[in-house]
């Protein structure tokens, strides 16, 4: 049956057709990933610089300014709140960045009040891998 033409150029052109299905899925959900990632850290920019704003105005003190809780605030974002550098003011409830996440400290002494980093890492206890998005918070000295 192999032996005559008709079948080989049969199976050669099915071949040839679910190779390109699987080449074209392949791409399909490449493109989908780096689309999602790229929304994800659209979504967490914009929510860093929000969280950020809040809290510079809140530890200088601005009127109007209540404090939201760490939970509430947390659960309105989705998101996990972490710092690095210098110990926060604690009515942030933020966590520490762990020290495997690899990030030096040149990474928050050269950050501008309108830089948005990406940086990847894993949280202690957990074996996923997040994305996170640095902003720096600056106010005067809160000990």
């Amino acid at each position: 049956m192999l032996r005559s033409l008709r079948a080989r150029l049969a199976f050669l052109f099915a071949g040839t057709l679910l190779l390109a299905t699987v080449i074209a899925a392949v791409i399909v959900v490449r493109l989908y990933q780096s689309y999602n990632r790229d929304q994800t850290i659209a979504e967490l920019r914009g929510q860093v610089a929000g969280i950020s704003h809040y809290y510079e105005g809140f530890l200088q003190g601005k009127p109007g300014r209540q404090p939201v809780s760490p939970g509430d605030l947390q659960k309105v974002s989705n998101a996990q709140l972490y710092y690095f550098g210098p110990p926060v003011d604690p009515r942030l409830g933020a966590k520490p960045l762990p020290p495997q996440a690899g990030i030096s400290s040149k990474f928050y002494v050269n950050l501008k009040s309108t830089d948005r980093p990406v940086f990847r890492f894993t949280p202690p206890g957990q074996s996923a891998e997040l994305i996170g998005v640095a902003a720096p918070i600056m106010y005067q000295g809160h000990a």
